[in-house]
């Protein structure tokens, strides 16, 4: 098969609407009511859980949805741009402007990719002077973790992976929802390499443009999942997928809340 058309399958794999005629077979372009966006990295159990909490949302709500999950740097671009209304997710660092729902939708784990002989210890001081690290373009961590020293940003973990064992970056940090994806436990040991754990219980919340003039979706979406979760419905989504283990209720984000 041709590169194009590998290209061209994986756009479609990777787009999803909701409640409607997949996009990519519309003979003309629909309006949605609301445009939910997310990493394409995020690993299948959270995009199924992502998608079944936005289709009874928008479902009940009697709303038009549109998901798609696209790079990050992309992601973002359009949701400057306004192409994308809410974005799931971002994490606990956010900036001016931005509106976010009371309770995360989820919790998740910064991970530090190391190679093991130099931290046999499994202990990584991510504000060690000195260090190059690297991240997925478009992730911004440095922020994140206050980090202000050398840092590459990455197109692929390939890429990453190869220049942690050439050594000119310490570190690779990557999200452990968007890590696994892509490689086990099992293929970073095989490699030589460590996952360890910088920042635990990190929130990730919907987050919309407080210029956005549909806040009030949002609003409606923070109470539908409130209600999810208080009827006992939401963790039955997440154990139906195996998930229970990051079931955001009971995690201990409110460290992160300031």
């Amino acid at each position: 098969m041709s590169n194009k058309m590998n290209i061209f399958y994986t756009i479609l794999l990777v787009t999803f609407t909701l409640g409607v005629t997949p996009i990519s077979y519309a003979k003309e372009f629909k309006t949605y009511d609301l445009t939910f966006g997310a990493p394409n990295r995020l690993n299948q159990k959270t995009l199924s859980i992502t998608q079944k909490l936005i289709t009874g949302f928008c479902t009940e709500s009697k709303l038009s949805c549109q998901f798609l999950t696209i790079p990050s740097r992309r992601l973002m671009r359009a949701f400057e741009q306004g192409k994308i209304d809410i974005v799931m997710y971002q994490d606990h660092v956010q900036g001016p402007g931005r509106l976010i729902t009371d309770h995360p939708f989820a919790a998740t784990t910064l991970l530090a990719i190391v190679l093991t002989e130099n931290y046999p210890d499994k202990v990584f001081d991510h504000k060690r002077k000195g260090l190059t690290l690297a991240w997925h373009r478009g992730d911004g961590l440095g922020s994140t973790i206050g980090f202000s020293g050398n840092h590459v940003e990455l197109d692929t973990l390939e890429q990453g992976l190869r220049l942690l064992k050439a050594r000119p970056i310490d570190a690779i940090l990557d999200w452990n929802s968007e890590l696994f994806a892509l490689m086990s436990y099992d293929k970073l040991r095989e490699q030589g390499l460590s996952a360890i754990p910088i920042l635990e219980d990190v929130p990730l919340f919907p987050v919309m443009k407080a210029t956005n003039d549909k806040t009030l979706f949002l609003q409606q979406l923070n109470d539908w999942y409130l209600d999810q979760h208080a009827k006992g419905l939401l963790k039955k989504l997440y154990e139906e997928i195996g998930y229970q283990d990051v079931y955001p209720f009971g995690k201990n984000w409110q460290k992160w809340i300031k």
